[in-house]
């Protein structure tokens, strides 16, 4: 469908398709942006349970847990954002002593109360037994 807008004529087919695919390049990325962060989230939570940092008593320094706190631009690696982002929520927890720890009971708040998080991060380790 050809229209005319102010003497410019306007193939309004060939618009919204460019639309069409810019929109669908933005969704694309979208998508593959909350697939990384959530799996940087999942695997940081996973890297706490095995290293056993689940307690005040049993933090770990970020050397100890092996967790790379600084991105390098040339990678997709979100787990600086998603350590921020857990430390800002309080479900890791830093001690004045620079070790973390995680809080399953922050985890399972924040799981039960907040929808974005309970997609994000897996389920508290005492829900998954049960």
């Amino acid at each position: 469908m050809i229209m005319s807008l102010g003497g410019m004529i306007v193939d309004v087919t060939h618009v919204l398709e460019e639309l069409f695919v810019i929109t669908s390049i933005f969704a694309i990325f979208f998508i593959l942006v909350a697939f990384f962060f959530r799996r940087s989230l999942r695997q940081l939570v996973k890297i706490f349970r095995l290293k056993n940092a689940i307690t005040a008593r049993q933090a770990k320094t970020i050397e100890e847990l092996g967790i790379i706190t600084e991105s390098n631009p040339n990678e997709l690696d979100f787990t600086p954002l998603a350590m921020k982002i857990l430390k800002t929520r309080n479900i890791i927890v830093l001690l004045e002593s620079e070790r973390f720890y995680l809080s399953e009971n922050e985890l399972a708040a924040h799981h039960k109360n907040c929808k974005i998080m309970k997609f994000l991060l897996p389920p508290p380790y005492y829900e998954k037994r049960a």
